[in-house]
């Protein structure tokens, strides 16, 4: 008698899957009962792994920009939309200044993750767990003053009886005009004239002239600067030694206001004008996790890119990866900058 084909049953695929799970499940449970032992060690050592390599980039970034109204915080606010299109937040923490902004970077309670500061405010080898991912731009020492245009080399004599705000002691200002002063045989400390008072209030009393000065040190672009540079009835130190400085301070670079380089039309400033510039530098601790390393390098070269005083003249409009970048002559030099908004 033969048997219908049709009549045979065939296993189950729901049935024959289940068999098979189970199965497999009883296999490791007895394989974890006799070695329980090296998988408790493997799971303790991914734990470790992921606990001290941190192979995952951090979601929060804090970044030390100095004091408000600064290019630094500028740049840091700039900083902010592109790492949050990595997924990561940035947030900003405000300083007395570069000291303050390296010195918080470096200290390892601290949470800071990078810093922007000045070049030379601190010595080579201080903090040898940071390094830096390159210059951004021209940092130049201002002098803003009331009174007679200083001629010559008689600026010394000038403010040692004017009230002259030099910044917070950890700020760039105070940190390079010390340095600058010894040169001469001139410590802060026999100079009560010399006011430590944070950038935004000293320019407030200068231009209210509860004080005949300021010294600050930061960006033209930065709003600070630009406040006292609109204040028509302020003068603006010449530094007709500044290649001498320069010798003798190498974080320093010459570089020059030029005559009509603010206005145009009316000659302002009325001369050449000679500053010494150091430059901005963003600073890393060198345990930050590659991933941030790597986005920043990216925002960074773009930033240097067009902000940074260019030694070959590139055309006058030309494009940076599919943006328009126009070039114009401006302070110290060659400049490019957007020409639409944008980073």
């Amino acid at each position: 008698m033969k048997t219908n084909p049709s009549s045979a049953k065939n296993p189950s695929i729901v049935r024959h899957t289940r068999n098979t799970f189970v199965q497999e499940l009883m296999a490791w449970m007895m394989l974890l009962r006799s070695e329980w032992k090296w998988a408790l060690v493997i799971v303790v050592g991914m734990f470790f792994l992921l606990v001290f390599t941190k192979p995952l980039p951090p979601r929060d970034v804090h970044l030390a920009v100095g004091q408000e109204g600064s290019k630094f915080e500028l740049i840091g606010k700039k900083f902010i939309p592109y790492l949050a299109d990595q997924g990561i937040s940035l947030h900003l923490i405000h300083t007395k200044g570069s000291a303050a902004n390296i010195a918080t970077l470096a200290d390892p309670k601290s949470s800071v993750d990078a810093a922007l500061a000045v070049g030379g405010v601190a010595s080579k080898g201080q903090y040898p767990q940071l390094q830096s991912l390159g210059s951004i731009e021209y940092i130049p020492l201002w002098v803003f003053y009331r009174g007679k245009e200083i001629q010559g080399s008689g600026a010394y004599q000038f403010f040692s009886t004017k009230r002259v705000a030099i910044g917070n002691i950890g700020s760039a200002s105070a940190t390079v005009l010390e340095k600058l002063l010894a040169l001469t045989g001139i410590t802060l400390e026999k100079q009560p004239n010399f006011l430590q008072i944070p950038d935004k209030e000293a320019i407030e009393k200068l231009l209210a002239g509860e004080i005949d000065a300021i010294c600050i040190m930061d960006s033209i672009n930065a709003p600070n600067v630009q406040t006292l540079l609109k204040a028509k009835d302020l003068n603006i130190l010449n530094f007709p030694l500044a290649p001498a400085y320069v010798k003798k301070l190498p974080f320093f670079s010459a570089v020059v206001l030029p005559m009509g380089g603010l206005d145009l039309k009316a000659a302002r400033p009325s001369q050449d004008i000679k500053l010494l510039a150091s430059s901005g530098v963003l600073l890393v601790d060198k345990e930050m996790h590659p991933a941030i390393h790597s986005l920043q390098h990216q925002n960074f070269f773009l930033h240097i890119l067009i902000t940074l005083f260019l030694k070959v003249q590139p055309p006058k409009d030309f494009m940076i990866r599919g943006r328009r970048f126009l070039r114009i002559e401006y302070l110290y030099g060659s400049l490019i900058t957007w020409t639409e908004s944008g980073f």
